[in-house]
């Protein structure tokens, strides 16, 4: 779709019928204004389901991406589902809403997002692998200067709240199995940001990385590692940017993580409980991150009411008790 406005695409089933080139199998491109795509199953070949049996070369022969916002304002991508491609949801348009999408099976990055005044919220990502020299991410974040190079400028304004990133989550595992990387911004700067309520199962070092970040908050996150082992990583980590431009006045406040490094200027650290291991969650093996009984003692009515978000990952209340609990989940009275 191309130099279109109010425009919805809703309902359908998307896959290349033979051998796809290097492209997107649903590309917006020039004056984009308006437009929703939603309720889709895209998927790199017809077959896209088996991704777990795929080898190297199937991968490979089926490389695709789900979607492509080259540019424009105000798109929405709602309760779409992308199986078996490379990289998900790729875009540039400012006021972008990503909500409800389901990522499975991805050789390359969940999301991208590179547009100023953006919501990434409710989303699951999961099931990544490798095959080639790309180095997988839930969710990648950069900024781009005037010369359209990433590294440059200031991404402004974006919420990334209740979504579930798994690294891998389906009962059958592949034989091309990667080590994830969560939410990340490396190039250029952030200016503006919540990051909450959300579930990072990764075994790389960077949970959520921000270099060069400016004026948000992270909290009440869970970020842990798949096998729910306590290995100090994956962490929450707020750095200088490449550029040497410092991070500053950002807080950090009520995760289960790893670790927590901040680096830079003005920035809070409070609240944040570092996970004992498996036995402190429900159910390793399904990849269900509620804490246990066992940890839930730490946790419970613990969090800084300041910047814990009214409801949880699941859309539970925090305030229906002495107070919020850290963490991505607000533990019921039966879970207690």
């Amino acid at each position: 779709i191309q130099d279109a406005a109010n425009v919805t695409v809703a309902g359908l089933v998307v896959y290349p019928r033979t051998k796809p080139a290097d492209s997107s199998l649903v590309a917006l491109y020039g004056d984009i204004r308006n437009v929703t795509v939603r309720n889709l199953d895209i998927r790199g070949a017809k077959d896209a389901a088996n991704y777990a049996n795929w080898t190297e070369k199937d991968w490979n022969q089926h490389k695709v991406d789900g979607s492509l916002v080259r540019g424009g304002t105000n798109v929405t991508f709602l309760n779409n589902r992308m199986t078996g491609i490379f990289h998900g949801i790729n875009t540039y348009a400012a006021n972008m809403r990503i909500q409800g999408n389901i990522i499975s099976g991805h050789a390359g990055d969940g999301i991208r997002l590179l547009g100023d005044n953006s919501e990434v919220s409710g989303n699951t990502i999961q099931d990544c692998v490798v095959v080639d020299g790309n180095h997988p991410d839930e969710l990648q974040m950069w900024s781009m200067g005037p010369d359209g190079r990433p590294g440059g400028g200031v991404l402004k304004n974006i919420i990334i709240s209740g979504n579930e990133f798994y690294e891998w989550r389906s009962p059958r595992r592949s034989r091309l199995p990667c080590q994830m990387q969560g939410v990340n911004i490396f190039d250029g700067s952030l200016d503006g940001f919540r990051i909450t309520n959300n579930v990072l199962s990764v075994s790389a070092y960077h949970g959520i990385a921000l270099a060069g970040a400016s004026n948000g908050v992270i909290a009440n996150n869970t970020v842990v590692q798949p096998n729910g082992q306590r290995l100090g990583y994956p962490w929450i980590r707020v750095d200088w940017g490449k550029k040497g431009q410092p991070s500053s006045n950002v807080v950090i406040a009520n995760n289960v993580v790893g670790q927590v490094h901040a680096e830079g200027t003005a920035l809070v650290a409070i609240k944040n409980i570092a996970y004992g291991g498996p036995l402190d969650f429900m159910s390793v093996a399904a990849q269900d991150f509620r804490p246990t009984r066992r940890a839930a003692h730490q946790l419970v009515d613990a969090a800084d009411p300041e910047f814990a978000p009214p409801v949880d990952v699941r859309g539970v209340p925090r305030t229906d008790d002495a107070g919020p609990d850290i963490g991505a989940f607000e533990l019921m009275a039966s879970e207690r």
